[in-house]
Parts: C-alpha cells; structure tokens; sequence
C-alpha cells in the first residue's frame, strides 16, 4: 500500500525512468472498448494535480529554498556538467561566439 502511495506521487516520466534504471519494462494494462474509456482511469500531464506540483516547486525556487527544479522535483543546488561546458567553451572558441537556446 506505501508502495502504491509513492507511486501515486511520483510524475509518469520519473516512474518510467525509474524502471528503465532497475531494468524493468513499462507495462500499461486493461481492456477498453475505446480511447475514451481509457482516458477516465488514466492520469496524463493535464492531471490539475501534475500543474500543482510545478508551481509549488518553482515558487520553492523563487522564493531561494531551492537552485533549479525540473518536472516538479527540487534540487537544493546547481548542478555542474563538466562535459557540456566544455563542449560549449569549444564551440565558442572555435567560432568566436556562442549561441544557445534551453528549450524544456
């Protein structure tokens, strides 16, 4: 049952992850006469709970208790990639300028 509890909080994307990680498989279960049926026993990103989520944790981070969030799930500080940095100062070296665009 604690089980289910903590599933039931987690976003479709970390459950999915998550599984992937212990090497499980994503299974979706159930027989529907049609996509409707579905839909009325489903959660999907327009779950108003998924939106209220988000808005907690960026006003989390907007209020300085967090660095950065991402699909509702804090991260208390900033998180270096050496491997991207370097391939970005490359680029900018190389053409003398450096554009980037962070769609997400």
């Amino acid at each position: 049952m604690i089980r289910a509890f903590i599933r039931a909080l987690l976003p479709p994307i970390v459950r999915i992850g998550l599984n992937r990680f212990r090497g499980g498989q994503v299974v979706w279960r159930g027989r529907y006469p049609d996509w409707a049926a579905a839909q009325r026993v489903c959660r999907g990103y327009d779950d108003p709970s998924i939106l209220a989520r988000v808005e907690a944790a960026v006003g989390e981070v907007l209020a300085g208790r967090a660095a950065y969030e991402r699909d509702s799930v804090l991260f208390r500080e900033s998180e270096m990639r050496p491997g991207i940095l370097a391939a970005l100062l490359l680029v900018a070296v190389a053409r003398k300028s450096l554009r980037v665009v962070d769609v997400g």
